[in-house]
């Protein structure tokens, strides 16, 4: 049997302030005999809160919990006179977070980062122009006005993608020193989403032919598709999928927004439809 590992992104405690999400989760770990925690990103609009979380549910818990931040993580605002890349770098110090490096979790090297967009999943009756514009039918997508790196969408990605690159070619050199068969194969947590079967249907919301662009990149799947990827968690699109690809399980495991869920109001009940499982 590997490790027991629990997968949840989008859990927004800030926003699902009603609810005791942290407890609910740490019981359901608890429950669950869950020995590792994997988060997708988008824990709160705060980086030290962020931290403070993550390190008090690794002590609730008693087991290890690695996360990398969402684009809500990284907000900020004019007044608080600091800057996204200055955020990023708190996250990168942590221990817990998976930015810029890897980790071994059971037989699986785990890596990850937050990812960005390039418009790879928006339409292509859409402009460049249109797309750097955030905006479309009366809507503005959030991050421009909470995130620098919104100058420079895709250019940003480029950058991510060249960063867990060489996350992947250090965990590949890893795996060729063992040589022994004992890591099996890679775990890639994002937040942004690396295949487009996770973007939402454009058929009853067609606003989304517009916005899906600023849900992740096709690049990123092709990257991961290069190394011995077994799973690839991420978030952000606020609903929970998952399937099977070239050998890659992709997973999409969003607690969501309150006003957003469906059926029970319970907290229990979500954390628990929301989380789901891997044997690492």
């Amino acid at each position: 049997m590997g490790i027991r590992t629990l997968c949840i992104s989008d859990i927004h405690v800030d926003i699902n302030r009603s609810y005791p999400v942290m407890e609910a989760l740490a019981e359901y770990a608890i429950q669950k005999e869950a020995e590792c925690i994997l988060i997708a990103g988008d824990i709160c609009e705060d980086v030290y809160k962020v931290r403070e979380h993550v390190q008090w549910l690794k002590k609730q818990t008693g087991v290890q919990v690695y996360y990398v931040p969402g684009n809500h993580d990284l907000w900020h605002t004019k007044e608080s006179k600091v800057t996204t890349d200055e955020i990023y770098k708190l996250y990168c110090e942590d221990e817990n977070c998976l930015c810029g490096k890897h980790v071994r979790v059971g037989k699986h090297i785990v890596l990850g980062d937050v990812g960005w967009y390039d418009y790879s999943f928006g339409s292509s009756e859409y402009t460049r122009k249109q797309y750097d514009s955030m905006e479309h039918g009366g809507r503005v997508w959030q991050d421009k006005y909470y995130n620098d790196w919104t100058v420079d969408n895709t250019g940003r990605n480029e950058w991510f993608l060249e960063r867990m690159k060489g996350q992947f070619e250090k965990a590949a050199e890893y795996m060729q020193q063992k040589n022994d068969g004992e890591i099996q194969g890679i775990v890639v947590v994002t937040h942004m989403l690396p295949h487009r079967a996770f973007t939402v249907p454009v058929d009853d919301k067609p606003m989304w032919k517009f916005f899906n662009a600023f849900l992740g990149s096709e690049a990123l799947g092709k990257l991961c598709e290069q190394y011995p990827v077994d799973y690839a968690l991420c978030g952000h699109v606020h609903y929970r999928h998952e399937f099977t690809e070239k050998g890659i399980r992709y997973m999409c495991r969003c607690l969501n927004y309150a006003s957003e869920w469906w059926g029970s109001k319970e907290i229990q009940t979500q954390i628990e439809q929301a989380a789901g499982f891997i044997e690492l």
